[in-house]
């Protein structure tokens, strides 16, 4: 529910529905990472908070979270939230993070998101750029750490992509910031779009291990926009919408976030009852996405396969999906191999336990089994790819599934 002066709104309230009612969102946060370096949270409990759990900024990196639970006691009886917003989120950092054994339910917005805060911006001369992204380089109207949007500082250097999230192989040093213009020490090329995403090279959220963590009655999703990202023997269970997404997003108008994924490792997760809220991810319902969110008005209606690079998705199990398995709307290099699905939910698509692989690349879908009694429950879907391969899956009666 929200409320303006009087007027109430809601998305999707029903009689007899139950309800959890938040006097906050965003706020304080139980913990605020600014800059540390060889730092470890460790066997740490968070009931309840206002705000995200814990929010990453600056130069952080070298550092990790072990045993980090965020859950009410007692099923949430008592304090039926854990975090008014996202528990783990890094606006900018320098990577090189684990999270070990940690335990995230009960919370509101995501329960992990890794991400670099980028910016959308175009050729104004020859070494001038001008932020055109609404959100600006200090959106808050004030020039901090906290308050910066993409924040960036003279000395900063910048990597350009085009607006289809392809690298332009161009970078340069901000030798001068008057406002929303950067002012570089090499001439800009000219873009193939309306104009560039920009990183600053001081935010670069790489080199990322999520191991033996449970994510279950928890909220929102599991997002990484870096490289070098390993998810291993996890947990996503009971979640309303897409449990993992590793992307590129960004508009024009509001946010513009991550510059590629690729190097990623999805190993021995359990997705189980996920996507009760059958939300969808650029038009599909899935547990796994890989790729981009792009905004046409960047002159681009595609995005570059280069997005989303060297994708391993092996040896997990599915249970009871409602969706696809895995959405690809961009990627090359990627390998969904040895998982075992068990099942699809009563409540589904008509695609559920499928794959669709849409602007792909060197893709191979091999030796998964499918436990199902529908034959038209799987397979995999392609659209506008290039080497392309199924094959040694195998379909099995859903009673022959043993119990895991």
């Amino acid at each position: 529910f929200t409320e303006s002066n009087r007027n109430f709104q809601h998305r999707a309230a029903k009689v007899g529905g139950v309800y959890r009612l938040m006097h906050y969102y965003y706020g304080k946060n139980a913990f605020n990472l600014d800059s540390n370096e060889h730092l470890t949270l460790e066997n740490i409990e968070i009931l309840s908070c206002r705000g995200m759990g814990v929010h990453i900024g600056g130069s952080q990196k070298y550092w990790q979270m072990i045993n980090l639970r965020a859950g009410a006691r007692g099923g949430g009886k008592i304090r039926p939230c854990s975090t008014t917003a996202d528990v783990v989120h890094s606006t900018n950092s320098l990577g090189y993070c684990k999270m070990i054994g940690c335990s995230f339910s009960l919370n509101q917005d995501d329960v992990v998101n890794f991400h670099d805060r980028t910016t959308f911006a175009k050729k104004i001369s020859k070494n001038e750029m001008q932020i055109v992204n609404s959100r600006g380089n200090y959106y808050f109207g004030a020039d901090d750490d906290y308050a910066a949007y993409f924040g960036a500082q003279a000395g900063d250097i910048i990597d350009l992509y085009e607006a289809d999230c392809s690298p332009t192989g161009f970078s340069a040093k901000i030798i001068k910031i008057d406002g929303e213009n950067l002012y570089l020490d090499s001439d800009v090329p000219e873009a193939k779009g309306a104009g560039f995403l920009v990183s600053r090279r001081s935010g670069a959220t790489d080199n990322l291990l999520v191991k033996d963590c449970v994510f279950e009655n928890y909220y929102g999703r599991a997002i990484f926009q870096g490289r070098n990202v390993t998810v291993e023997n996890c947990v996503f269970k009971n979640g309303p919408s897409i449990p993992l997404k590793f992307q590129t997003a960004f508009t024009l108008d509001k946010w513009v976030e991550g510059r590629g994924v690729s190097n990623v490792v999805v190993r021995g997760c359990t997705f189980e009852d996920n996507n009760f809220k059958m939300g969808k991810t650029l038009g599909w319902v899935a547990e796994i996405f890989f790729g981009a969110s792009i905004d046409s008005r960047g002159g681009f209606k595609i995005p570059s396969k280069s997005c989303a690079d060297g994708i391993l998705i092996e040896k997990n199990i599915f249970k009871n999906v409602r969706g696809l398995l895995m959405y690809a709307n961009a990627g090359r290099n990627i390998i969904f191999r040895d998982n075992e699905i068990i099942g699809a939910s009563s409540e589904k698509c008509s695609y559920a336990a499928s794959i669709f692989a849409e602007n792909v690349e060197n893709a191979y879908f091999i030796n998964n089994l499918l436990y199902t009694d529908s034959p038209a429950a799987c397979g995999v879907i392609v659209s506008g790819s290039k080497s392309v391969v199924a094959c040694g899956n195998a379909l099995k009666p859903a009673d022959s599934a043993q119990p895991r």
